[in-house]
């Protein structure tokens, strides 16, 4: 609002001035003169009735719930008891072996695939 006011005073101000000095239409720097200043008011109304615009930022709009994925539980490796395992030399090298009696004891079954598995009631 005080632009515009600001930006209307000039304008009549610069429009007054060109009024109060005796008009020649035989010269081409008074039709100059004219012209200039027309497009200065012009320039200055234009200024105050168009304010400058806000700049566009593009995103998600205010307030917008992106819903967060809750993070995967990591899967703890069960450790192998270590008294039941023992080292045995074959043909391919040294191999770490689980003696099945001791594993049953200690609540471990072998899976489908060959695997120890912890039972509900495995004791480490």
């Amino acid at each position: 609002m005080k632009t515009r006011i600001i930006a209307i005073t000039t304008a009549i101000a610069i429009a007054s001035m060109g009024l109060s000095a005796p008009a020649r239409a035989n010269n081409a720097d008074e039709l100059a003169r004219i012209l200039i200043g027309a497009a200065i008011i012009g320039a200055l109304v234009h200024t105050a009735n168009n304010p400058p615009r806000a700049t566009v930022t593009y995103g998600p709009p205010r307030g917008y719930y992106r819903p967060t994925v809750p993070p995967r539980p990591a899967y703890v490796t069960p450790q192998m008891p270590r008294q039941c395992m023992r080292r045995e030399y074959t043909r391919r090298g040294w191999v770490n072996r689980f003696a099945p009696r001791c594993m049953a004891d200690l609540g471990w079954t072998k899976n489908g695939a060959g695997r120890w598995v912890p039972t509900r009631h495995a004791y480490r």
